[in-house]
């Protein structure tokens, strides 16, 4: 905004403030180095931050911060944003500034690291409320936005159009049917699928095979992650991908050079490796959007885009696990961390088709993608960081919420005829979700909820699931809540979905949605079967009890007691089969109360 130059709006600056802004405008026309241009932006925006800005009869919103707060926030109609739309660019303002300040601490002390207590005592009076400065003014808006946002009345953006079983919504005046989704999900299936095989394996029909995997969850070593585990055998195959590339006539000469290096060894033909680099992250964008709407509550943008799949010295905790059967991310729920001081840890169970496509590109896309990153851009470090590190890059680069939105509002426009984005999609799933899978919303609703058990001991819940009786059952964050608990939910969300729940541990092509209805044929029969071994003792053991109490007065009668009691079983048996045929036309089953969503889907 101070860079812009307009004719029709003008920022008033003091003179100090405008030297440093012509001598960053001057280091940019020369294209200077980005520790230059860093340094200059540093040293503006402390200059900015650290001063009181007083208003005047000429000039009424002096701070060029708070000015650019006021014209970000005015919407396309021309009106200013609602309350709660503020508070956001606020507090990303209020990290940035924080973000300055230490940058200015440890610039300021150079290598005597004693003297960071003392500098920042002598910065602090910019940085607290109370004290005239952009930071307090700040501070005072958000307060301001926060009260008015709490108070403001909602209107609901969802009204149930069908009442009874809950299947159709409208949401902002659009109609949205759930039934629409299995179909949605299944076009966004074959694009992932045909990506990868095509624009991301080459047509090469490579895959790393596994029966089972392994994890340790509780290894924070940096760099560890579950293709490190010594089991997974299978899993480690560096080169594969870029040997076979090699060893394939057509591919060789597409993405190697005729003539070798300096050091005799092939030379990489950098335009179809940054190709490559473009298909891989379309394929990511499909996947990250995919287990946005399939692994149960929705996350925020932000947060599957910053999920780690490996460990690394500023982050021991990953956001991918393998949990039994399940391939799981970790989403930090992190809205009320400024609050609880820690972070929330939600797992979300991926679907079938997601949990094999994930192992298949960690273990064959991704160390190509790495090689990739360092022969296109040797100057640039960082990229190959990032595809060592994140489960999901985007180019070279993370994903943020406005690509994930683009690519939902792509497919939900065609499966349901409105483009809904990410938060669109967080109000929808949810609302359906709330009616029809409720568990996992449940669950996280319920883990900061007081208990009787947590007030007798005279702490909070908080402080109990965080410090006492800890188990290897309990989910990462200390809460009590089981992880299968969490992972059952996102599984009754996949069926809801009629999306191959994750668990299977099947190759991609045999858990498509065609395969649904069999494997719901399939899982019904099996429970059935088990319910009926578990019936069995219990019917022999009242059968036993029944002869038992009857013997006395029978045998006084001289009645074959056996024999009585076959005939009254196989009557009983009769009558209950032709009581339940006449009131709902079918057998009684005692799957029906077992697993209702499977039910409901046939």
């Amino acid at each position: 905004m101070l860079l812009r130059v307009s004719e029709n709006y003008k920022i008033p600056l003091p003179a100090h403030v405008l030297q440093l802004l012509e001598k960053l405008k001057s280091r940019l026309e020369q294209n200077d180095t980005t520790n230059k241009l860093a340094k200059s932006i540093q040293q503006l925006l402390c200059c900015i931050w650290t001063m009181e800005w007083l208003p005047s009869n000429t000039n009424v919103i002096p701070d060029p911060t708070i000015r650019f707060l006021a014209l970000s926030t005015i919407g396309p109609s021309g009106s200013f944003l609602e309350p709660k739309e503020v508070t956001n660019p606020i507090a990303a303002l209020e990290y940035c500034m924080r973000l300055v300040y230490l940058v200015e601490m440890h610039q300021r002390i150079g290598k005597n690291k004693d003297q960071i207590s003392v500098e920042a005592e002598a910065l602090s009076r910019w940085f607290i409320e109370k004290h005239e400065s952009t930071f307090n003014s700040l501070r005072a808006l958000t307060h301001r936005a926060s009260a008015l946002a709490k108070y403001a009345d909602v209107v609901p953006r969802v009204w149930w159009l069908d009442r009874k079983d809950f299947q159709i919504m409208s949401y902002l005046g659009n109609t949205i049917k759930i039934n629409k989704f299995p179909a949605m999900l299944s076009k966004m299936e074959d694009d992932l699928i045909h990506i990868w095989e095509n624009d991301v394996l080459l047509g090469l029909g490579l895959r790393v095979n596994y029966q089972t995997l392994h994890d340790d969850i509780t290894n924070k070593t940096p760099g560890y992650s579950f293709l490190d585990h010594p089991k997974n055998k299978g899993l480690k195959t560096q080169d594969l991908l870029m040997k076979a590339i090699i060893q394939d006539p057509h591919l060789s000469k597409l993405y190697l050079c005729p003539q070798s290096g300096p050091d005799g060894k092939p030379l990489w033909n950098v335009l179809n490796l940054r190709a490559w680099l473009f298909n891989y992250s379309q394929f990511s964008t499909v996947l990250i959007s995919r287990i946005e709407m399939t692994a149960g509550s929705p996350a925020r943008g932000t947060e599957v885009s910053c999920l780690q799949y490996r460990n690394t010295m500023e982050r021991q905790g990953r956001g991918l696990h393998i949990m039994g059967d399940y391939v799981a991310t970790l989403c930090r729920y992190h809205k009320s961390q400024s609050n609880t001081t820690y972070d929330k840890l939600i797992p979300h169970a991926v679907d079938a088709v997601c949990s094999d496509l994930i192992i298949q590109d960690l273990s064959i896309a991704r160390p190509f993608a790495e090689l990739a990153a360092f022969i296109c851009f040797p100057d640039k470090p960082m990229f190959q960081t990032l595809y060592r590190t994140f489960l999901f890059v985007n180019n070279g680069h993370l994903f943020t919420t406005p690509q994930v939105t683009a690519c939902l509002k792509k497919y939900t426009g065609l499966g349901l005829e409105y483009e809904a984005g990410v938060n669109a999609w967080r109000h929808i799933s949810i609302a359906f979700r709330r009616k029809l899978a409720p568990k996992l919303l449940n669950l996280v609703e319920e883990a900061d909820a007081e208990t009787p058990a947590a007030l007798q001991a005279a702490h909070s819940v908080q402080t109990e699931n965080r410090v006492y009786g800890i188990s290897g059952d309990s989910t990462i964050t200390g809460s009590h809540t089981l992880m299968e608990e969490f992972v059952d939910a996102s599984i009754e969300w996949q069926i809801l979905l009629k999306t191959m729940p994750g668990g299977l541990k099947l190759p991609y092509s045999q858990v498509r949605a065609t395969e649904f209805p069999e494997f719901i044929k399939r899982e019904i029969a099996e429970r059935e079967k088990e319910k009926r071994k578990a019936i069995a003792p219990e019917m022999n053991m009242l059968s036993d009890m029944v002869v038992e109490k009857l013997k006395p007065t029978l045998q006084s009668a001289n009645v074959d007691v056996e024999a009585l009691i076959s005939g009254l079983l196989h009557i009983l048996k009769k009558m209950v089969d032709t009581s339940v045929k006449e009131a709902f036309g079918k057998p009684s089953s005692p799957l029906k109360e077992d697993i209702p969503e499977l039910w409901g889907v046939l």
